[in-house]
């Protein structure tokens, strides 16, 4: 009788959880494409495979073929640009050095042009000075003829130096209006340089693209299924590969909401497995629920019912095994114990 009361105080003691199961963070990996599989580890299913291994690749080739077709484009393109800058630079070199030596000429002959105007004005004066004297008859119609001689030569001289100036000016301007149609090789540098913005912006979503033929493990883990064998065409959508993460696997237990109070993050409890009766192995509770099994429902309960029912609610509570040697796979049931 004695050991009888002490053996129900001990159950008393315990929170025994006989439903409990094993879960894992599980992928469905799904194509993204249409395509032909190229490559499928289909025999090596069951087997571990590190993150970022591959496991499934579809036929690339169109995407590829195009990548190759953009590289050969931008291969033109920048040879197209490295042309016109080339040119251009030429042309502003010259166009710089003829400008500065027009620029000079236009320089020197305006300055001559100044001392033509004020050796004409002083011919003139002079030519003036002649004629009166001629008139008053203290100089010659030979000197006179001297002044009208050299007063003609000086204008002609500064006409001669006019006119050059003029011929300089339209040169100028004829440089200047040539430096200005090098805005249009801009234009084309600016032209080129736009598409082969384009074709790297493109070849960038290619490359991105190509991402949605190779389909890697997401983590380290077991491969559990693989649906596609090489040679088999997938359309986008279609399930490729079934993998589960070992680093996530755990036991999962629901516990009375009367019971929930005992448990803290960090408890040890007792688990053991259908699959392995003979042992128990020992875990700790790594997280506990906030809110219970039927808030979690797709559509939660509510008391604004005139014939609510009394449930008696369920918390789900995790727990990592401390020792994970065993062939562990989710959806397998145990048994947990936890003591109060």
């Amino acid at each position: 009788m004695l050991l009888s009361t002490f053996y129900l105080a001990h159950l008393n003691s315990l929170i025994i959880v006989e439903d409990a199961r094993v879960k894992a963070d599980i992928y469905t990996i799904r194509s993204q494409v249409d395509g032909q599989v190229t490559r499928s580890e289909y025999y090596l299913k069951g087997q571990e495979f590190m993150r970022d291994t591959l496991v499934v690749a579809i036929d690339e080739a169109e995407v590829a073929a195009e990548l190759d077709v953009l590289a050969a484009q931008q291969r033109e393109l920048i040879h197209q640009r490295d042309l016109l800058i080339q040119e251009m630079e030429i042309s502003h070199r010259k166009l710089d050095i003829d400008l500065e030596a027009d620029q000079l000429e236009f320089e020197q002959v305006q300055e001559l042009e100044k001392k033509q105007s004020i050796i004409v004005s002083e011919s003139q004066q002079e030519f003036a000075r002649v004629k009166q004297l001629q008139r008053a008859g203290l100089a010659t119609e030979k000197d006179l003829s001297i002044a009208d001689f050299q007063l003609n030569s000086h204008q002609r001289d500064l006409k001669i130096s006019q006119l050059e100036i003029q011929k300089i000016l339209l040169q100028l301007r004829k440089q200047r209006l040539k430096k200005e149609q090098l805005n249009i090789q801009h234009k084309k540098v600016f032209s080129v340089t736009e598409k082969l913005s384009a074709l790297e912006m493109r070849k960038k979503q290619l490359i991105l693209k190509m991402d949605n033929y190779r389909y890697f493990a997401p983590a380290t883990g077991v491969l559990d299924e693989v649906f596609v064998l090489p040679g088999e065409h997938v359309s986008k959508g279609e399930r490729l590969f079934l993998l589960h993460s070992k680093e996530s696997i755990r036991v999962v237990a629901n516990i009375l909401e009367s019971d929930i109070r005992h448990i803290a993050i960090g408890d040890s409890a007792t688990v053991s497995f259908d699959a392995y009766q003979e042992a128990s192995y020992q875990a700790k509770v790594s997280k506990i629920s906030t809110l219970t099994q039927s808030q979690k429902a797709v559509v939660a309960p509510t008391q604004i019912i005139s014939n609510f029912i009394k449930v008696s609610q369920r918390v789900e509570v995790e727990l990592i095994l401390e020792q994970n040697e065993l062939m562990i796979v989710p959806g397998m049931m145990s048994k947990v114990i936890f003591e109060k």
